[in-house]
């Protein structure tokens, strides 16, 4: 479910806003680009310590290996949902139903390829990625 006293019930919209506004300023600043991958369920944080004033967590668990997953398949400048996290975001936005979602996969070459929803954040909708290279500047 959602975090406890979390009662914007917008955390997959912030969460993808947050993605693309990074991808956006480390291009800008520093001409990096980002993949990144997003998955929902169940996860263990455990406590470490802390650090310099922050406390240093893990997350570990089943649904950190598919997000874990679903970045190592990405594209710099696309998100890459889990179809159950893409149902979430589309739960969370007026008038966006599940016909929203355009499924598609990686090209399925490797067998470890997981199922997937690809993201525009700049453009916010779904969109499919077809081939290994997706043209930016498009």
């Amino acid at each position: 479910g959602y975090v406890p006293n979390d009662l914007s019930a917008t955390q997959m919209s912030r969460m993808t806003q947050f993605a693309t506004q990074a991808n956006r300023l480390l291009g800008e600043e520093w001409n990096t680009q980002i993949r990144v991958g997003i998955a929902t369920g169940r996860v263990t944080v455990a406590y470490i310590g802390t650090h310099q004033f922050a406390p240093l967590v893990c997350a570990y668990g089943g649904t950190c290996d598919l997000a874990a997953k679903l970045e190592t398949q990405g594209c710099p400048g696309l998100i890459r949902l889990s179809p159950r996290a893409a149902l979430r975001l589309c739960d969370e936005r007026v008038g966006w139903s599940s016909s929203n979602i355009l499924n598609s996969t990686c090209d399925m070459q490797n067998p470890d390829d997981v199922p997937a929803v690809w993201f525009d954040g700049v453009q916010d909708c779904f969109v499919q990625k077809q081939g290994p290279q997706r043209d930016l500047g498009a």
